[in-house]
């Protein structure tokens, strides 16, 4: 569980003091900003413990994973998300706002689901800041889908649920999104889960990671169960 402090003080000690506890309990603390631009946020977000996209159902990384770095923080009424993807070749054939951006090439995922809520969101941004937005009512749509008795297309969302910038850099390329939602606010819990398609332009075979610990028997993105969860305070 990772908690989000508003406190600069506290969360600078407890950042240090919880580095060990998340080994054990996947506790962090991260901080609170007030109200800033998007763009002085992509230059000065604070000192915060970073969270890894990993394989974690592999024995070992395949050859062509390369390492991402995920940092999350709050302001009253948004959720910040910054990511630094490494990557040999950034690709994408992504044209336009909500395509199926995971078939098209790399590929930088959100899910997030508020709290008290058995709905959650797919928030995806491709290079070039294409976006896509999906909402599910329930972890339940998933099967519906899979065994084609439902169909994608009615998920989809149309007006924005959240802002996103892009930039490539020396290593690959960097996302930043602001997702605006009534429920982030001091006290709440969320679910969430940062995944990752690595295609370069080999789109049939992507290299996936996740900040979720996945196992071989059950690699599905949707499984909320091992999901964290993150609690603003």
């Amino acid at each position: 569980r990772i908690i989000l402090c508003s406190d600069p003080v506290k969360t600078h000690l407890l950042c240090h003091i919880r580095f060990f506890v998340i080994l054990i309990w996947k506790s962090i603390t991260l901080p609170y900003l007030e109200k800033r631009s998007m763009a002085l946020l992509l230059a000065s977000y604070p000192e915060s413990l970073t969270l890894s996209l990993g394989q974690h159902w592999r024995d070992e990384n395949e050859t062509g994973f390369r390492p991402s770095s995920i940092n999350i923080w709050w302001e009253t009424g948004s959720l910040h998300v910054t990511a630094e993807l490494q990557d040999d070749v950034v690709y994408t054939s992504a044209t336009a706002f909500n395509q199926r951006l995971w078939e098209r090439g790399d590929t930088f995922e959100m899910f997030l689901r508020p709290p008290g809520s058995d709905g959650y969101l797919e928030l995806h941004v491709a290079p070039g800041n294409y976006r896509m937005q999906l909402r599910f009512p329930s972890a339940e749509t998933i099967r519906g889908l899979r065994d084609n008795t439902d169909s994608l297309d009615r998920y989809f969302v149309t007006e924005n649920l959240f802002e996103s910038e892009t930039e490539l850099t020396p290593e690959g390329w960097r996302v930043h999104a602001r997702i605006p939602h009534p429920d982030v606010r001091s006290g709440a819990e969320w679910g969430f889960s940062f995944c990752r398609y690595d295609t370069g332009m080999d789109i049939i075979a992507p290299v996936l990671s996740s900040t979720s610990e996945h196992t071989p028997e059950r690699l599905d993105f949707h499984d909320q169960s091992v999901w964290n969860t993150v609690q603003l305070s």
